[in-house]
């Protein structure tokens, strides 16, 4: 479902009482005929276990991202990788020398449609 407005909320709301969390819920609850997804950040799952507001029925979508738990990842393993990131480390190397000439290679790796390829997820 697509709504309205998209609020992303930092270690605040639902789980926090007062300051930007009273202020998020009294808007959400104000503008009954908006409807809002809300995608809450917080550090961990443990970290972040009871709510303290209600959900209002015009939240029609509500995430969370925990910053500190474990990424799945489901790609190909980073090891059938390696010349790939053997490439991308030779390339730093002579970038920090103002030397461009493995541009073209580098940018072959990251062309999606290889299983070869390094993906954002592997970089970061």
């Amino acid at each position: 479902m697509k709504s309205d407005v998209c609020m992303i909320v930092e270690g605040s709301y639902p789980y926090v009482v007062g300051g930007v969390s009273t202020w998020v819920h009294d808007l959400i609850t104000s503008l009954k005929e908006i409807s809002f997804s809300v995608v809450y950040i917080g550090v961990t799952r443990k970290h972040d276990e009871n709510p303290k507001y209600i959900l209002p029925k015009n939240v029609i979508d509500y995430r969370e991202i925990h910053l500190l738990d474990p990424v799945k990842y489901y790609g190909p393993s980073l090891k059938q990788k390696k010349k790939a990131w053997a490439e991308l480390e030779l390339f730093l190397n002579e970038l920090s020398e103002n030397n461009w000439a493995r541009f073209e290679t580098v940018l072959n790796l990251l062309r999606p449609d290889r299983s070869s390829s390094l993906t954002p997820h592997d970089i970061l």
